[in-house]
């Protein structure tokens, strides 16, 4: 009994290592879902979702984010009248209309508004060449300061 102990215990780091991974990897490929469906979004309406005007950058939070969510599921007539998918995500993935990442935090979106090829996206500051950007907090739930964002998961690099 006491050799079992030991090897469930020296294969447990091992395991959790792999479902960090695992989870890692659905992050990411939720991250670069969202960033194509927003793109995707622009391609057809010329601007983004719940964009009315060319407002500052936008970084959709609280009702916004569920608003986001829907008009790029196909299932807001308002801001998405052609019912078009761009997002599709299982119920699983869902919590309230809102998408989350593995660690049950809301994904960061971000849009370029004002159509300046730069984002100045909160704790990353502006970043150039980019129409969206969408992250992750990570594992630690923490938004991106420069000790704490190692983990997090970006839909651009360095």
């Amino acid at each position: 009994m006491g050799i079992i102990g030991i090897l469930v215990a020296l294969l447990y780091p091992t395991i959790r290592g792999v479902r960090l991974a695992g989870e890692r990897a659905e992050a990411q490929r939720a991250v670069k879902a969202i960033e194509t469906a927003m793109l995707a979004y622009w391609n057809d309406y010329g601007r983004f979702p719940l964009q009315e005007s060319a407002a500052a950058d936008k970084q959709y939070t609280g009702l916004d984010y569920t608003n986001l969510i829907a008009a790029l599921r196909g299932l807001s007539a308002k801001w998405n009248p052609k019912n078009m998918t761009y997002l599709d995500v299982s119920d699983k993935q869902l919590t309230s209309g809102r998408l989350t990442d593995p660690w049950d935090s809301d994904y960061v979106v971000w849009a370029d508004w004002n159509n300046d090829r730069q984002i100045s996206a909160g704790p990353y500051g502006p970043i150039q060449g980019r129409s969206v950007l969408v992250w992750s907090k990570g594992p630690d739930r923490s938004d991106a300061t420069a000790s704490n964002r190692v983990d997090d998961i970006r839909s651009w690099g360095d």
